[in-house]
């Protein structure tokens, strides 16, 4: 079954194994998936859109996928993610889900993207339980201990399952060198 092409947007900041998740159950319904780098105006951001990118592209490159790998992109200041869709040709937007808080919030810009574009589609993954209390925010936060108790930590709750361990660690690092003194 393949459903055209899909964005999956977020601030990623920082992508973690959540964000992955989603997109790796995702991708079994999709041609093409993009990993659509949105700056949310009400975020604080330490790492630049493009090192976000960057971050995001070394993690995709090192995994096998069905279809084809995915791309990731950075939305223009003054773009709407509907317009970007239309502009790009995907039909639908994927979205993942911890708990009703995050419904109610994408239900909202559900509302905004249709109204833009109204031949856009919103499509919920619910989180995986045991990634349920992961988030950027609470990796971010987890950077205020030192490197080795970060890296030691957050393999156990950040832990990408599809990369080597060795890469789990490198990015682990990346992730830390970046957000340590924001």
């Amino acid at each position: 079954m393949s459903c055209g092409n899909a964005i999956y947007a977020g601030s990623f900041n920082p992508f973690h194994a959540g964000h992955l998740n989603i997109i790796q159950r995702a991708e079994k319904y999709f041609d093409k998936i993009t990993i659509l780098i949105a700056v949310n105006p009400n975020k604080n951001y330490v790492v630049s859109a493009l090192e976000r990118k960057n971050q995001i592209e070394s993690i995709i490159s090192k995994l096998k996928w069905r279809n084809s790998t995915p791309k990731v992109d950075i939305l223009g200041k003054d773009e709407f993610i509907a317009d970007y869709a239309a502009n790009n040709e995907c039909k639908t937007i994927i979205k993942g889900l911890r708990n009703g808080e995050d419904l109610e919030s994408e239900m909202s810009q559900e509302y905004y993207n249709k109204t833009i574009n109204p031949w856009l589609e919103t499509m919920y993954f619910s989180t995986d339980p045991n990634m349920k209390y992961l988030s950027s925010s609470a990796v971010r936060k987890f950077t205020a201990m030192e490197e080795f108790d970060f890296i030691r930590y957050m393999k156990k709750v950040n832990f990408m399952k599809d990369l080597s361990i060795e890469d789990n660690e490198a990015y682990l690092k990346t992730i830390y060198k970046s957000y340590k003194n924001g």
